[in-house]
């Protein structure tokens, strides 16, 4: 089968062929909404199907497949499904107001970094939790991508952008939400609008010290005292 809106293809199969039409069915309905919801993606397929009937059993076979299914996904590249926004914690906009002289470097659940840029008038914060990198609502970033269009980042700062998690206020943007990125590094790359290094970009709240600092004394430190 040849669509021309496809670039890429992943197939879904199950044991001795356990799949029926129904279920199938059902599983591209739950899977579009998913996507729809989480809005990582742009569908051109404009297709909306109705869950179709099936028995409670089945439903719930189904959902154990559609669970199994979303944690293969994405060690086959295939990211449309994760939910990488997160939500507020009301403790986010008051770090912003923090300066680096503030003791204060743990936040809801983890480590606090901050990244600033002067020159643009950028403030960000961060947290380190449960090996999530996670930029904080009320964050700062660059109002536009200034660096070279075919970069990996300047695909998922205009997915940002797009997707409303980044909004233009004034000069610069801000994240309406908290957002968990992969690495320091896309962090510190989508709010400079550029390719960063987010291991000395982004600093601890209370010492100073760079990320890659920080994470070096992680390791070097003796079990239970990091």
């Amino acid at each position: 089968m040849r669509k021309e809106w496809w670039t890429s293809a992943v197939l879904v199969t199950a044991s001795a062929n356990k799949l029926n039409k129904a279920h199938v069915r059902y599983l591209e309905a739950r899977l579009i909404a998913h996507a729809k919801t989480i809005g990582h993606t742009p569908l051109d397929n404009l297709t909306a199907p109705v869950l179709p009937i099936l028995s409670e059993a089945d439903i719930a076979k189904m959902e154990a497949f559609l669970e199994n299914l979303l944690i293969v996904l994405p060690a086959v590249r295939v990211d449309m499904f994760i939910q990488r926004a997160r939500s507020h914690r009301p403790t986010a906009p008051a770090t912003l107001g923090r300066t680096t002289a503030d003791p204060q470097i743990t936040g809801a659940g983890g480590t606090r970094f901050v990244l600033e840029s002067r020159k643009h008038g950028l403030r960000a914060s961060a947290v380190l939790t449960d090996g999530e990198f996670v930029v904080e609502a009320g964050s700062m970033g660059r109002l536009e991508w200034t660096g070279l269009d075919h970069h990996t980042y300047a695909s998922l700062y205009a997915e940002l952008r797009r997707s409303g998690v980044l909004t233009e206020q004034g000069a610069h943007c801000v994240f309406t939400q908290d957002y968990a990125f992969r690495s320091p590094r896309a962090a510190a790359a989508v709010v400079n609008g550029r390719a960063s290094n987010g291991q000395i970009d982004w600093r601890t709240a209370g010492g100073g010290l760079t990320y890659k600092d920080w994470e070096a004394r992680q390791i070097a430190a003796p079990e239970g005292t990091a």
